[in-house]
């Protein structure tokens, strides 16, 4: 025979082992069923029995939705400056639906309930609020949403729309007080807030209108319409240039007459060096155009200009008469180059005076700055809480809706509990788990082998044949692949029967032995000490009816002699 025919006779019960506890369990059932099914049935008693005998159990349920003060915050503090300081963040719809649950709130709905049981003649001075509340109120948000949904559980039918309807006016009050409370904080502190920053923007102006009387200086225009900007912005802050401060007039004025004076330098240096008396002619006619004021006629010089231009069409150019006209005409220009000259050094010198007057410390003008962006800082703040202030006044004046009820109050038609299903299907699980363990422990307790790997165990041996009643043909096969791997010639046999199954069925195995084509010597017998000359031992047993204690001696003994178990025979 090949390896894999004498592996499959053999069985080798490694995937028999794997699944054996489940096997057991329901092997065990099966052998106890009596007491089975004694604890069963006592468990669907008991859990009938409480099913049809608990106390019923009524909820309502009803589902508001909550409204923050969000909306108030945003609409009066967008954008701005003083947003921080207000708390424009979103209040935490958790914390609120925190309060909710508290007692400030829910404290008359309690008293209520309490009042009621009382008139029903029931016992509740023990009763405290907190486990009241954890015992009859669930109060949760739905996922993602502000909606609350309120359920509220007692035995008393009649009392769950009452307590419900209480609950909700309990509420709906709190939402108006809250909003009304919000507002009147928010009116005392803008209050607080103007009566400051009043004070503080007028020492700010103060100090301005101080210091620039100090040093002369003229408090800029562009200040004065940081309000203008505030009030044509959409947003009620003015652009980021209303905060820059441009330079103060005494600046100006010193720049202006800095340009005037090198412009003057410059026409200077061109009238000195300049020797061409046509050009020099024409800076003339330039200068009072740009507006200076030269005091200088040049309207000889035109009629000069105009004779040379009729005497030069009759006579030539050496006429003596022309030569004159040209004489007097350099004379003049002469007159009129000096003339100019001393107009724009007088000039340069009266804006020279103007520019020593107009310097001021680097230092004084920068602290001015500083204090004008401060000043139209604070009368930027004061106007923003001024607006605030109206604006929260305006809200004041509105009716607003308490939270809006999506569900009214309403009673569920059936009973929340007890849930008889429930019950019953934890009473199937709990006499099925005490049947199953009293089952297990009645096999432990009669001291017999149920199961292959207990056996297997106890004797060391791995090696199985299962010689079932149904396939005696199988058995000398069986018994022949055994003798041939493991047995020489010379070697006796051994076979311990355990159980009285095994003895009624041991003279067919010894039919069975003697037909083997190997023939070897062999012993049977129920006493191990009847078996001391044999070489190699097998087992032959019956589960559930061999025992423990009689597998363990046989199996010390063996081991004892330095001998070997080769076979476990099942029959």
């Amino acid at each position: 025979m090949n390896d894999r025919k004498l592996k499959y006779m053999l069985n080798d019960t490694s995937s028999y082992d794997e699944i054996y506890e489940i096997k057991d369990l329901f092997k065990s059932i099966k052998r106890n069923k009596i007491s089975f099914f004694k604890f069963l049935g006592v468990s669907i008693f008991f859990s009938l029995f409480i099913a049809f005998t608990k106390t019923k159990t009524w909820e309502g349920d009803f589902q508001i939705v909550l409204q923050d003060n969000s909306e108030l915050k945003n609409s009066l503090l967008l954008n701005s400056p003083i947003s921080e300081k207000l708390g424009t963040d979103v209040e935490n719809i958790k914390t609120k639906v925190g309060i909710l649950k508290s007692s400030s709130i829910l404290m008359p709905v309690f008293e209520y309930y309490k009042n009621q049981k009382i008139q029903k003649n029931k016992n509740v001075d023990n009763l405290l609020f907190k486990k009241w509340i954890k015992k009859h109120l669930k109060i949760n948000l739905t996922d993602k949403t502000k909606i609350l949904n309120i359920k509220f559980t007692d035995s008393d039918k009649d009392i769950i729309i009452p307590i419900l309807n209480n609950i909700s006016n309990q509420y709906q009050t709190y939402s108006k007080k809250s909003r009304l409370r919000e507002l009147e904080l928010q009116s005392n502190y803008l209050k607080k807030q103007i009566s400051l920053y009043r004070i503080q923007s007028n020492e700010s102006l103060k100090k301005v209108q101080e210091f620039a009387s100090d040093l002369d200086l003229i408090i800029p225009r562009e200040k004065i319409n940081i309000k203008s900007d505030i009030e044509n912005s959409n947003s009620g802050i003015p652009n980021v240039s209303s905060f820059i401060i441009p330079n103060v007039e005494i600046e100006n004025i010193r720049i202006t007459a800095a340009n005037e004076i090198k412009e003057i330098d410059l026409q200077l240096s061109k009238i000195r060096n300049l020797e061409d008396s046509e050009l020099l002619q024409y800076i003339f006619y330039t200068i009072p155009s740009r507006g200076t004021g030269v005091p200088i006629d040049t309207n000889e010089l035109k009629l000069i200009e105009e004779k040379l231009v009729f005497k030069r069409k009759l006579y030539r150019e050496n006429d003596e008469e022309i030569q004159n006209l040209k004489k007097r005409k350099s004379l003049l220009i002469e007159i009129l180059k000096d003339r100019t000259i001393g107009f724009l050094q007088a000039k340069k010198l009266f804006l020279k005076s103007k520019l020593e007057a107009s310097i001021r410390p680097k230092d004084s003008l920068l602290n001015y700055k500083e204090l004008l962006r401060k000043a139209s800082r604070d009368e930027l703040t004061l106007i923003n809480l001024e607006n605030k202030y109206r604006s929260l006044k305006l809200e004041e004046a509105k009716q607003k809706d308490p939270w809006e009820l999506i569900t009214k109050p309403t009673l569920n038609p059936y009973p929340s509990s007890p849930n008889k299903k429930r019950i019953l299907f934890l009473g199937l699980i709990l006499g099925f788990i005490s049947g199953g363990a009293y089952s297990l422990f009645k096999d432990y307790r009669s001291n017999l082998i149920f199961n292959l790997k207990t056996l297997k165990k106890i004797t060391r041996c791995k090696t199985v044949i299962n010689l079932k009643e149904n396939e005696k043909s199988n058995w000398k096969i069986q018994i022949n692949a055994l003798i041939s791997r493991n047995i020489l010639k010379t070697e006796t046999i051994g076979i311990q029967t355990f159980g009285s199954k095994v003895n009624t069925k041991i003279k067919e195995l010894e039919k069975v032995l003697t037909q083997t084509e190997l023939k070897v010597d062999y012993y049977i017998s129920d006493k191990i000490n009847d078996l001391e000359k044999c070489d190699l031992f097998i087992i032959a047993a019956t589960l559930g009816d061999t025992k423990i204690n009689e597998i363990e001696k046989t199996s010390d003994i063996i081991q004892m002699q330095n001998k070997n178990i080769i076979c476990l025979i099942l029959i």
